[in-house]
């Protein structure tokens, strides 16, 4: 069954979840753990992506992140790309790290963020890592101290959070700190929703499916119905909007190369097309935020090559200011 196109639109929120293939142990010491926050750190300024809660256990990791401008699908892409090829290295091992694709889910910020980012910084306590809240709070591989101001973590947004409880600092974490502790201050309809979304959300982990909360999209949803259905149109725009770009950049590189659009998407190996192709995905990737499967669509080649095109079409534009120079005029 083919898998569907994810929501996505830059600003929005999203619940995200890897975990290790076949249930194995993906982040087995401090220094697989250090290795994975130090690239997500790395990456989060790159692509102006927030990282609003997190948590790495020992066979799957939860994010809260909100999507830069080029989407939450880049990040994730050479994030786990870029810590399963260490991994892989330090551990003399070969193959998949991760099951399947990461799984991302969509929140609408009120009133599913807050409950969000209780989730996510509240796992290590229910998976027996920790043995209290003081203990989660030294915890080194979870963004429940840095809120509480106890681990040091630059790269977190801890300041988006706290601000919705309190004006001052010293407040603000003493109301995020009763929430943790199941003191929601929400009514009652609000709290039924939370504690309904964050159940179904434990229950998925450990089922392996998709959370599905009460009044949620079935795709994968935490939000109303208004919100699902913008965000849904919102998606839908955007992906129309960038087939209609895909195809100028097409254009426009076999207009300077002296390429065909059709020899482009054939397949063949030839350091022209190849070229070619790899300028395509990196201004596809960079200008218009395309995506990768509708780039490999495009130029007949696989996800990953797309990935690997990427990296040369910005090596080849760097060396070529003459064909940087010419794609501008033909774009603009």
């Amino acid at each position: 069954m083919p898998r569907g196109p994810r929501l996505d639109a830059p600003g929005v929120v999203h619940h995200v979840m890897v975990r290790g293939i076949e249930q194995r142990e993906v982040f087995q010491h401090d220094d697989d753990r250090a290795d994975f926050v130090r690239r997500l750190a790395r990456l989060l300024p790159d692509t102006q992506t927030t990282c609003l809660a997190w948590c790495v256990l020992p066979n799957h990791a939860h994010l809260a992140l909100r999507s830069g401008p080029r989407g939450l699908s880049y990040l994730m892409r050479r994030l786990l790309t870029g810590y399963a090829v260490a991994f892989n290295r330090r551990r003399g091992r070969v193959g998949h790290l991760f099951q399947n694709r990461y799984r991302s889910i969509v929140c609408e910020e009120e009133p599913y963020l807050l409950a969000l980012v209780r989730y996510v910084h509240l796992n290590p306590l229910r998976a027996g890592i920790v043995t209290g809240l003081k203990a989660l709070a030294e915890y080194p591989w979870c963004g429940h101290g840095t809120l509480m101001g106890r681990v040091e973590n630059p790269w977190q947004d801890t300041a988006e959070v706290l601000a919705r409880f309190g004006e001052t600092l010293e407040r603000a974490r003493e109301e995020y700190a009763a929430f943790v502790a199941a003191e929601p201050g929400l009514d009652d309809e609000a709290r039924t929703r939370t504690e309904t979304a964050e159940r179904l959300a434990a229950n998925a982990i450990a089922a392996d499916v998709t959370p599905r909360p009460v009044g949620a999209d079935p795709r994968g949803a935490w939000g109303s119905p208004d919100f699902v259905e913008a965000l849904r149109a919102r998606t839908a725009s955007e992906r129309a909007e960038s087939e209609v770009n895909c195809r100028s950049v097409v254009e426009a590189v076999c207009r300077v190369l002296g390429l065909s659009p059709h020899a482009l998407a054939s397949g063949r190996r030839t350091r022209p097309l190849s070229n070619g192709r790899a300028v395509v995905a990196y201004v596809a990737r960079t200008r218009y935020r395309i995506g990768g499967a509708a780039l490999a669509e495009a130029l007949g080649m696989s996800p990953p090559a797309v990935t690997f095109a990427e990296r040369r079409g910005a090596q080849l534009l760097k060396r070529r200011v003459d064909l940087r120079t010419s794609l501008q005029y033909f774009l603009n």
